[in-house]
């Protein structure tokens, strides 16, 4: 398991990298399963909700008790589809940063039938910097 401190620093980098590379961010939407280990501490499957103003959450597919022993992230739900997940989430802008040269065009088309951004923008160096900083 991942020290809980590890992921608060990793999420302080990655927001911090955000902010510098695309200070307009709002919203981060993560399904790629390497990154959302990275960030949450469990190989999800499913996907992670990052609003710039409140903490993150990992909604899961399967493996829902897994990832509450795995993680110590507060915030993480069950989800049938990203319909469960829409209903949960506070949308705040229509543009959404995803890691677009990992994300696969049905699963952005699934999202956009239920978030319908009008946007979607790409966070990909931004997260491969902080991945690649070693921790201290």
């Amino acid at each position: 398991m991942i020290p809980q401190e590890e992921l608060q620093n990793r999420f302080k980098r990655f927001r911090e990298r955000l902010n510098q590379d695309v200070p307009e961010w709002q919203i981060v939407f993560l399904t790629r399963k390497v990154s959302i280990y990275y960030l949450t501490g469990t190989m999800a499957n499913g996907a992670l909700w990052i609003p710039r103003e409140e903490e993150a959450t990992l909604f899961v597919r399967k493996g829902y008790e897994r990832a509450r022993r795995e993680s110590s992230l507060p915030h993480i739900e069950s989800m049938k589809s990203y319909r469960d997940m829409a209903r949960k989430v506070k949308k705040t802008t229509d543009v959404v940063h995803v890691e677009k040269k990992a994300m696969y065009l049905a699963d952005m088309e699934l999202i956009n039938r239920y978030f319908q951004f009008a946007n979607i923008r790409s966070i990909d160096d931004s997260l491969m910097f902080t991945q690649s900083v070693k921790s201290d």
